[in-house]
């Protein structure tokens, strides 16, 4: 019952996008200034949301066809829209990877160098802006709960106009005995446990993708549905449409019809009773070699599975967990505003220390979890070292020379033979 009434307080947690999407709505509505430009040491917030939207408003009403670009580019929009809302939040630890920088990873393999972030950085400004949403999930609280309020009476009142016009049937009605008191609740706790557990897991799910949790998944979308909003501007839809209607009303409504009716439907219609039986046989039958080839792969699957999970608990433990893919949990971990973080160097190695390292030398690896094999499986072998056989080691310092370099890899196979 824990773990039930925290899936049931988690869902009423999401009452909470309530208040941003109505932000959201009236800043779009009405035309507020959200995106910061400096201009001559001036700083001027820009309603870019309500531009987009009466540019795309004005230009859909006049080309209709344009309406499934301006379906791909919603869910862009909304990608940008949510990636923007991270990014302004002056606590630089709940900001999420924007979109320019997994657009340079893609391009050049490689992400900006990531910044410093001080100890208690815009400290004032964090603590007023976090002051600032308290104050409106407050204040939604409270209407809430003054509405929840008139409801009640609302309610009430309707009871006491039922009663009052209680007892205007004159009709006799049976009196049944004592009834004995069932809970129906109890019988369905387990399938709306699990109903609620794959909710929460899905509702986690496209929040961290949504909000640029899942950055790279984020971008995908973001990134397909610009491409697709811009690959529909060019697909005739007007053409496709009246053409494919054609089509329709030709085939299916034309009086050639009248020949699929006879040849076709009439004499399904009048088949005989043993021609009916032996149309069923057949198709029975075919259900059948097809039902029994899908129980047979299912058995193989399921004994392999049995056999894998031995093997693993044998080898590994007892104790199995399945990693999720994508983010599941309900609370991020976001460090506190007195964190900090500073760029990471590590210290270029020489030649020899690199080679040395590559190779395995003093490197103790664990085998993974994978197995391999059907009858027998065992744990699959990997290599114990990222250096490729006949080619140069991946980096060394450059105070070093090759001549030394080479003296050194000499010495440590002359002393280790």
């Amino acid at each position: 019952l824990h773990q039930f009434s925290s899936y049931i307080d988690e869902l009423y947690a999401y009452q909470n996008c309530i208040l941003y999407i109505k932000e959201a709505f009236i800043t779009l509505l009405f035309w507020r200034g959200h995106y910061a430009i400096d201009v001559m040491g001036h700083t001027y917030l820009l309603p870019l949301h309500s531009m987009v939207a009466f540019s795309w408003a004005i230009t859909v009403v006049e080309y209709p066809q344009l309406i499934p670009s301006l379906s791909f580019f919603m869910i862009a929009w909304l990608m940008f829209a949510t990636m923007m809302f991270r990014r302004t939040n002056p606590n630089r630890w709940h900001r999420c990877k924007s979109f320019l920088e997994m657009s340079n990873a893609l391009i050049y393999g490689r992400f900006p160098a990531p910044e410093k972030i001080a100890s208690c950085q815009n400290r004032d400004a964090v603590d007023a802006y976090e002051k600032m949403w308290m104050k409106k999930i407050e204040r939604e609280s409270i209407l809430a709960k003054e509405a929840e309020e008139v409801a009640e009476e609302v309610l009430e009142e309707e009871g006491q106009l039922a009663d009052a016009v209680d007892g205007s049937d004159i009709t006799t009605k049976r009196e049944n005995g004592a009834v004995v008191a069932v809970d129906p609740i109890r019988p369905f706790v387990e399938p709306i446990h699990v109903y609620l557990a794959v909710t929460c897991h899905w509702l986690r799910c496209c929040r961290n993708v949504i909000l640029w949790q899942e950055c790279y998944l984020s971008f995908w979308i973001t990134m397909g549905s610009l491409v697709l909003s811009f690959a529909c501007l060019f697909i005739p839809w007007f053409f496709i449409i009246r053409w494919t209607s054609r089509i329709v009303a030709w085939t299916l409504f034309g009086p050639w019809m009248m020949l699929v009716d006879i040849h076709y439907w009439v004499p399904m219609e009048n088949m005989s009773e043993e021609d009916r039986i032996e149309e069923k046989e057949k198709a029975r039958k075919m259900r059948k070699v097809v039902f029994k080839k899908q129980i047979e792969e299912a058995r193989t699957q399921k004994e392999k599975a049995k056999k894998l999970k031995q093997m693993k608990r044998y080898i590994f433990g007892k104790f199995i967990a399945k990693v999720p893919v994508l983010k599941e949990d309900r609370h991020w971990d976001v460090p506190l505003a007195e964190s900090s973080a500073t760029l990471y160097k590590p210290k270029p190695l020489p030649l020899a220390e690199v080679a040395m390292m590559e190779a395995g030398y003093h490197r103790v690896r664990l085998p993974g979890q994978q197995l391999e094999g059907d009858m027998i499986p065992v744990v699959q072998s990997t290599n114990t070292t990222e250096a490729p056989i006949g080619q140069a080691t991946k980096k060394h310092a450059k105070s070093e020379s090759d001549t030394a370099a080479y003296t050194k890899v000499g010495s440590v196979v002359v002393g280790a033979a």
